[in-house]
């Protein structure tokens, strides 16, 4: 039972954030100068595995389709086996600019077997040296037809093991279908 409250908790507070972010945006949205490409929340992170060398704070970066730029970088959450995230990200793309084409094509390339992918990294707050990636593929919520709310996936070290859950909510179905 509380964790159906909890569900629909995070439910409500991601549609809140998503149409934030649609209002601030709304004006370029309503003249096709904008298009939500998606809005991605991480709410915890168990770490699974010992790690020979253990960063004191991480950050969170979150890319969509390996861009060369993050759509977001999250605040230092102090190291520790299960850490409780804030971090939210979202990318608005306008038409006719490579990010944009890029989803077009991933998402046309997706067809053809090339994923579409947001790609979250863990890196040390101090170097920023890569401690973890995990991939979460936007092809597959369109494919399934809903967005994906507290879902988790594996949070993969430099060598391919897993270390890691990350628990996560993407909404992007409705935009990825426009």
């Amino acid at each position: 039972r509380n964790t159906h409250l909890a569900d629909l908790v995070v439910r409500v507070s991601a549609l809140a954030a998503l149409q934030q972010i649609l209002s601030a945006e709304r004006t370029k949205i309503e003249k096709g100068q904008a298009v939500l490409v998606f809005s991605l929340q991480l709410h915890r992170l168990v770490v699974t595995r010992e790690m020979t060398s253990r960063p004191r704070a991480i950050v969170f970066e979150a890319d969509l389709l390996g861009a060369t730029e993050p759509i977001g970088t999250s605040k230092p959450y102090v190291f520790r086996e299960e850490i409780a995230l804030d971090f939210s990200a979202h990318a608005i793309c306008s038409p006719g600019t490579p990010g944009l084409s890029a989803i077009v094509s991933a998402l046309e390339g997706e067809q053809r077997g090339r994923p579409l992918n947001i790609y979250v990294t863990a890196r040390d707050a101090s170097s920023l040296a890569p401690i973890g990636e995990a991939t979460i593929a936007l092809g597959e919520l369109l494919r399934n037809g809903r967005d994906r709310e507290r879902e988790t996936c594996d949070l993969l070290d430099l060598s391919g093991r897993v270390i890691g859950k990350l628990r996560y909510t993407v909404l992007a179905v409705d935009a990825l279908r426009a």
